[in-house]
């Protein structure tokens, strides 16, 4: 069964196994999740430029978006509704701001240049290439994570049990609260991974100039220093008392 672009009024309902989405060119993609659709997922009757939604032998639903090339004009923003627990690959990006509501399911995305907002998911793999910042609400399960060349990652929340991180070139890793019971980081980038929150296990390797610092490692810290970079995995200790610190004054 296919979907292509074409006049009409109504939504579409797909039923499949799973989402696949490529669709690089678009201003914008919209993943929402709801209960109320009959599907996996539901579609606008009149898709963008250059899109089609087909539901392969394998039964998973492939939205492609086909002639795009780096000088092709960006096409419409594209909303599709997901039922939360179909699970989700964003294959390719590319130039496409990807904004992605709460969900259930693992969740796939090879980011692009442009940036990527998500809210909470199941397991997640998440791999950057480019330079797109990507922002996690609420990283709500373990989670894989690799920008390997200059895109910001940001997290608000985490409610997570782990986290594998690698950084690459000049990608930055920022958390900014939460606790994990595992924590795994391996950068070999310029730029700075920062967890403002607490780990039962932490497990961290510098290979260039950027640092690790992390709040607190609660139990089990393993570190590996290949390059100039600092291990800080105590950042929310207070500092050392000085000799000052010391001396009580005499009236």
């Amino acid at each position: 069964m296919a979907l292509a672009t074409r006049p009409a009024h109504a939504a579409v309902d797909l039923d499949g196994k799973g989402v696949s989405i490529s669709t690089p060119c678009l201003t914008r993609l919209h993943v929402a999740a709801s209960t109320d659709i009959h599907g996996a997922a539901q579609l606008p009757d009149v898709l963008p430029s250059g899109v089609t939604a087909t539901v392969g032998k394998d039964n998973v639903i492939y939205i492609t978006q086909a002639n795009c090339t780096a000088a092709t004009p960006l096409a419409s923003a594209l909303t599709i509704t997901t039922r939360p627990t179909t699970p989700l690959t964003i294959d390719n990006a590319d130039r496409t701001a990807v904004l992605l509501d709460d969900r259930k399911s693992t969740v796939f995305i090879r980011a692009g240049s442009a940036p990527v907002e998500m809210g909470k998911a199941g397991e997640l793999g998440l791999v950057s290439t480019s330079t797109g910042p990507i922002t996690i609400r609420i990283l709500s399960d373990s989670a894989r994570i690799r920008s390997e060349t200059a895109a910001p990652v940001t997290i608000r929340a985490i409610t997570a049990p782990a986290l594998a991180l690698y950084l690459g070139g000049s990608a930055t890793f920022t958390a900014q609260s939460g606790h994990l019971q595992a924590l795994e980081i391996t950068s070999a980038s310029t730029g700075d991974a920062v967890m403002h929150g607490t780990t039962d296990v932490g497990v961290f390797h510098v290979m260039s100039s950027g640092s690790i610092i992390v709040d607190k490692v609660g139990d089990t810290l393993a570190t590996e220093r290949d390059g100039s970079g600092k291990i800080i995995p105590d950042a929310s200790a207070p500092p050392p008392r000085t000799h000052a610190d010391r001396v009580t004054a005499i009236p």
